[in-house]
């Protein structure tokens, strides 16, 4: 975990509660950049794979969402590397994806939250 938007103090003047969080998984080939939002008690998770090498394959990757041990759901990132998630459930969430040019899992762990 390289960022996290609610590890950040809050802009000074900023009025309401944040619905939206960003958080940022890194390991050495990729960065894995996530955008958590709750709206009408339902929460998404959308994000986007980011390679930090050249010519990494980000096409149709295999990305798994895990909750609290249990496999939520897996879905494929599009052409850009992006994926989505809707119906999250709270708890500590595990996110794995699966790189079949590098032969390689990559995992990170981050945890939601009811305020």
């Amino acid at each position: 975990l390289v960022f996290d938007s609610f590890a950040q103090p809050a802009f000074s003047g900023l009025r309401g509660p944040m619905d939206a969080r960003q958080v940022v998984l890194r390991t050495e080939n990729l960065d894995i950049d996530l955008h958590i939002s709750r709206l009408a008690g339902q929460t998404t998770v959308w994000g986007q794979l980011l390679p930090r090498i050249e010519h990494a394959a980000i096409s149709r990757v295999q990305v798994t969402l895990m909750c609290d041990g249990e496999r939520f759901e897996s879905a494929r990132t599009n052409n850009s590397g992006e994926f989505r998630f809707e119906g999250v459930p709270e708890g500590e969430l595990s996110i794995g994806v699966y790189l079949p040019a590098m032969s390689r899992q990559v995992f990170g762990v981050f945890r939601i939250q009811r305020n």
